[in-house]
């Protein structure tokens, strides 16, 4: 006859099979490589090279216009619009010396490395009015 204490053996059976097959095929048992791969350690992420973000520059408009990274990453803008635009660090109406792209032509490109943690604007000096953005830059800890 077939009880209700077999029926939840028999489940939990079930359950354990699966999760076994489940963790075989996530690489679990291995010789340890594969974890380190997925898993790096914090001197790997200081040495590792930093990671480029892309903004691009089309349709008189930054996209995307704000942008959340860590400290030591590129911002890369390439401009794939048909006119020429600036990328300059402040307000319209209040230039910082950050950086400063020059013109723009089509298919040209700025590059710009944000080494402190802090909220960067920017904006073209061409389309003040229209195209503004911004870059959040996180420190190590995930504050700015």
């Amino acid at each position: 006859m077939f009880t209700h204490k077999k029926a939840n053996l028999f489940s939990i059976t079930v359950i354990f099979a699966f999760l076994s097959i489940i963790a075989g095929a996530c690489g679990g048992g291995g010789d340890g490589e594969a974890e380190e791969e997925m898993y790096p350690t914090t001197d790997t992420m200081e040495t590792a090279p930093p990671v480029a973000e892309e903004i691009l520059i089309i349709d008189t408009s930054f996209n995307p216009d704000s942008l959340r990274i860590v400290e030591g990453r590129q911002v890369t803008w390439v401009n794939n619009d048909s006119i020429p635009h600036t990328v300059t660090s402040g307000y319209p109406d209040s230039q910082t010396d950050m950086f400063d792209s020059g013109e723009l032509e089509t298919h040209d490109s700025f590059s710009h490395f944000f080494n402190s943690a802090g909220v960067y604007r920017y904006y073209c000096k061409y389309h003040p009015e229209l195209m503004t953005g911004v870059i959040v830059v996180l420190d190590r800890s995930g504050t700015y």
